[in-house]
C-alpha cells in the first residue's frame, strides 16, 4: 500500500497557508485552520528580538510588564539562546539583567533534566508533597472556558486564541487545575502542549510538575490578592463569582492540602493516571510516496525537526549544500492533539529557512523514519545529519531510520547551549549556582563541566 502524496509546498503565502496546509494535514490537528497570533520564522524572531528594548522589565511579574515574548522563537530554534543572551547583557542593567538571564537559564535547566530523565518527565518525578488524588481528564467547562470564573476563562481563551500566556497566568491556571479542581498535572500539560506556540516537553511538563510538587519541595498556589495585584485587578474589579481563591495563604493551604479532598477527586487514582503510549511508526507495508529530488545526488542529507527551524541550526550550518527534509509526523499527530496554529507556526519556520538556503529543502507529511530513509535513498546519500534533541520521539525515530536504512550513517550534531555545564541536575537553585558566572558574564567557569550537584 502506498501512502497518499505527502509533499507540502514551501512557497505558500500566508493568505493560502490555512487552506493548503490544512488540507495536507487533514485529520492531524485540532481547531480551525488559521494563522498563529504571531508569525513564525527566523525573520520574525529576529524582528521581535530587535524590537524588544527591555524597558520596564522590572515589572515582569505583572501581566502588563514588558516581557520579551521570545519563547516561541527560542523553542523552535528560530533564534538562538546565545543570540538572546548577548544583547540582554547590553540592553539590561543590574538586577533586571541578572533576572532576565536567570529566567533564560530555566529553559536550559529543563532541557538538561529531560536529557537526564528522558520519558520519565511525563510521570511524577517525585511523590507529591501532600495527599493528592487526581482525576485524569480536563473538565469540559475548563476546556470550553465556561467555569464562571472570569480570570480562569480568560486564561483559557487567551491560550487558545494567542498560543501564549504570561508566566504568571500559566502558574495560576496550573495551580487552579491541579489544586482546586484536583486534575492531574499531565492533563494540563497536554492542554498546553496542544495550544502553546512555545510548548515543548521539557519546559511544559516540568513546569506543571513544579506546581504539582512532583518536581519541587512544595506545591505552588496563589490567592485572590496575588491575582489582583499582578493582573492590575483586570478581573477582580468586576467579578461577582464566589471566588475560590479568596483567603489568606494559611487558610488556603489548610483548605487545599490538609487531606480533605474535593469530591470530584475521590473517583480518581492517586498519583499518575493512565497515559497513552507514544505513537508508533506505521506498519511495514505502508510505503512513503516517492520523493522527487530537486537537485543533484548528494553524499549527505539533513533532517530538520521542530527544535531547529533556522539556517543557524547546527546540522544545517555544517551541511549548507545538503538537501534537507522536515516531516510533519503523521503517527505522532494522529495520537497527540495539536492545534493548527502551532503547526502553521512551524511551517512558517521551515518556509523561512527554505528561502534562505541554496540547497533544496523539502517538507513532507508521513512517518518520519521512513520518510528520512526514503529521502536519503532518493538523493543517493550515505549520511544523515541532524541536531540532537532529548525527546523520546527523537530516539525512537533514529532507531527507525537505522532499521529502515542500515547502510545510512547518522551524524548527530550538538545543539547550541547557554552554559557548558554537563553534570547531573536536580533543582534549579543548585544548577544556577554552578552556571551563574558563566551566564551573567558570558565566560564559562573553569570547573563547570566537571562538577555536578545533587
Amino acid at each position: 500500500m502506498t501512502a497518499p502524496p505527502a509533499d507540502v509546498p514551501l512557497d505558500l503565502p500566508d493568505a493560502q497557508l490555512p487552506g493548503v496546509l490544512g488540507a495536507a494535514l487533514a485529520g492531524l490537528y485540532t481547531g480551525e485552520p488559521r494563522l498563529p497570533a504571531r508569525p513564525g520564522g527566523r525573520a520574525a524572531g529576529l524582528a521581535a528580538l530587535h524590537a524588544w528594548t527591555g524597558a520596564g522589565y522590572r515589572e515582569r511579574n505583572h501581566l502588563s510588564g514588558n516581557v520579551s515574548r521570545l519563547s516561541m522563537y527560542l523553542r523552535h530554534g528560530m533564534i538562538g539562546i546565545r543570540e538572546v543572551a548577548a544583547p540582554a547583557r547590553h540592553v539590561l542593567r543590574g538586577r533586571e539583567q541578572d533576572e532576565f538571564l536567570r529566567q533564560l537559564t530555566w529553559g536550559e535547566f529543563f532541557r538538561l533534566v529531560l536529557r537526564q530523565e528522558g520519558a520519565r518527565v511525563l510521570d511524577n518525578l517525585e511523590e507529591p508533597k501532600y495527599p493528592a488524588r487526581w482525576t485524569d481528564a480536563l473538565p469540559d467547562d475548563v476546556r470550553a472556558a465556561r467555569t464562571d470564573l472570569p480570570c480562569v476563562d480568560a486564561w483559557v481563551t487567551h491560550l487558545i486564541r494567542d498560543g501564549w500566556l504570561h508566566n504568571h497566568e500559566r502558574l495560576w491556571f496550573a495551580a487552579y487545575l491541579i489544586h482546586w479542581r484536583a486534575v492531574h498535572w499531565r492533563a494540563g500539560y497536554a492542554f498546553f502542549r496542544e495550544h502553546l506556540l512555545d510548548g515543548d516537553i521539557a519546559s511544559n511538563a516540568l513546569s506543571w510538575q513544579w506546581v504539582a510538587s512532583t518536581f519541587s519541595n512544595k506545591p505552588y498556589f496563589m490567592n485572590q490578592e496575588n491575582i489582583e495585584r499582578f493582573s492590575g485587578s483586570r478581573w477582580c474589579r468586576t467579578c461577582t463569582a464566589n471566588c475560590p481563591f479568596r483567603g489568606s495563604y494559611e487558610e488556603l493551604e489548610a483548605r487545599l492540602f490538609s487531606g480533605r479532598l474535593p469530591e470530584e477527586a475521590l473517583s480518581g487514582e492517586a498519583g499518575a493516571p493512565p497515559r497513552a503510549a507514544p505513537a508508533e511508526e506505521p506498519a511495514a507495508e505502508v510505503v512513503p510516496a516517492p520523493i522527487q529530488p530537486t537537485g543533484l545526488a548528494s553524499p549527505r542529507v539533513v533532517w530538520v525537526h521542530g527544535d531547529g527551524l533556522s539556517v543557524t541550526d547546527a546540522a544545517l550550518s555544517a551541511c549548507p549544500d545538503a538537501p534537507a527534509l522536515f516531516v510533519f509526523d503523521r503517527p505522532f499527530l494522529s495520537g497527540v492533539p495539536i492545534a493548527f496554529p502551532r503547526l502553521a507556526f512551524m511551517y512558517q519556520g521551515v518556509r523561512d529557512l527554505a528561502a534562505a538556503r541554496r540547497a533544496p529543502t523539502h517538507a513532507r507529511v508521513g512517518a518520519v523514519a521512513g520518510e528520512l530513509a526514503a529521502f536519503a535513498r532518493a538523493y543517493g546519500a550515505g549520511e544523515l545529519h541532524v541536531t540532537r534533541n532529548f525527546t523520546p520521539e527523537f530516539t525512537r525515530i533514529l532507531a527507525g531510520v537505522r532499521a529502515a536504512h542500515p547502510d545510512l550513517r547518522v551524524v548527530v550534531h550538538e545543539p547550541e547551549r547557554l552554559t557548558s555545564y554537563d553534570g547531573p541536575v536536580r533543582r534549579f537553585f543548585g544548577f544556577w549556582k554552578k552556571v551563574e558566572r558563566e551566564v551573567l558574564q558570558g565566560a564559562p567557569s573553569p570547573d563547570a563541566p566537571r562538577r555536578g550537584h545533587r
